[in-house]
């Protein structure tokens, strides 16, 4: 069978990754400019090869996490996905969202891929909105207990960190909002997507008014039928939440390995963690693509209260290195697999 896929702009692609390439050269170089790099990179060699192992069990965690929530969502619909084709959707979700503006490039990227695998849009959307919505639940969860634990957050010295803090807290929050009332208020969409077809017909932009309802109906059918069934099925979105959890989880834990990796010890795990999902909430919907050098700024606001001020610039290049590079490559080299998969079935 022919591999109907669109295939994103090879230029574009490029782009996104040369684009993120410079922004994170810059940072080293800057890096490099005002510190010894060397005495960094030799300071991080230091770390036990079994403290790298588990932050790269970590990653995996990640990844599997968000292919099984994949197929679990789709397969309640009636889509038989199998472990590769979720796994693709997720290396698609976390690429384009690492090197697009405000984290939020995975989301038509990977409506994309599985519109062009045959799935239809209702339940390409109805899955994509459902872990979204969820996931973001599972990071604001994992925000709020880091708010609870560390006192003061917003006295970190920077004075711009707690305006990202709220504005990354109403932005998730928006987020939740939009996707659980497309979730689970259908006549909403449908009062919504009415709307704006007359608007459309106005401008002129739809012409046949009706024969546009009939077909929003007719869609609008099948939409109705998955979001009664993650009413009545709660399980599914249950699962789903907790396997974000998790994927939240081996998000955060990386730091923890690089806190024991180097030696150190006296703050506690709790701490830690929180410390870093604060982080996450503040910054990982920044406007930068992966919120680069905002995030390493932020971090050495935080970073010396529990490294040190010798050993918080290795941790936070540790934590990028582990936590989002390679994400990038792996879910980089995953997608350009892909490409050139479709290039050949041409």
């Amino acid at each position: 069978m022919k591999d109907t896929r669109p295939v994103t702009s090879k230029k574009r692609f490029i782009l996104n990754i040369v684009f993120v390439t410079v922004l994170m050269t810059s940072v080293f170089i800057y890096i490099g400019l005002n510190f010894n790099l060397l005495e960094i990179i030799d300071t991080l060699t230091t770390i036990s090869w079994v403290w790298n192992v588990l932050a790269l069990a970590a990653l995996c965690v990640q990844f599997l996490s968000e292919t099984f929530c994949f197929m679990i969502m789709l397969k309640s619909f009636g889509n038989a996905v199998g472990f590769r084709r979720a796994f693709e959707y997720t290396s698609v979700d976390l690429f384009y969202m690492s090197i697009s503006p405000f984290a939020v490039g995975g989301i038509p990227a990977q409506a994309l891929y599985m519109n062009g695998d045959g799935l239809s849009k209702t339940h390409t959307g109805v899955s994509i909105a459902m872990f979204t919505c969820i996931n973001k639940v599972a990071m604001l969860i994992s925000s709020v207990f880091a708010i609870i634990i560390i006192p003061g957050v917003f006295n970190t010295g920077n004075p711009f960190f707690g305006v990202t803090l709220v504005y990354g807290f109403l932005f998730m929050a928006g987020i939740i909002l939009c996707c659980g009332s497309v979730l689970l208020s259908p006549r909403l969409v449908t009062v919504v997507s009415g709307f704006f077809i007359k608007i459309l017909n106005k401008l002129h932009i739809i012409k046949d008014i009706d024969k546009s309802q009939t077909s929003l109906d007719t869609k609008l059918k099948d939409y109705y039928a998955c979001s009664g069934y993650i009413k009545y099925h709660p399980s599914v979105s249950l699962t789903v939440f907790m396997l974000c959890l998790i994927k939240r989880f081996a998000m955060l834990v990386p730091v923890y390995f690089v806190y024991r990796g180097l030696g150190l010890s006296g703050v506690s795990f709790s701490y830690i963690i929180a410390v870093q999902a604060i982080l996450g909430m503040a910054l990982e919907s920044f406007v930068l693509p992966g919120a680069i050098g905002a995030l390493e700024t932020a971090s050495m606001a935080f970073y010396p209260g529990i490294f040190g001020e010798n050993l918080a610039l290795p941790a936070v290049l540790y934590i990028r290195t582990f936590c989002y590079m390679l994400v990038v490559i792996l879910s980089g080299t995953v997608v350009a697999i892909k490409h050139m998969r479709m290039s050949k079935s041409k």
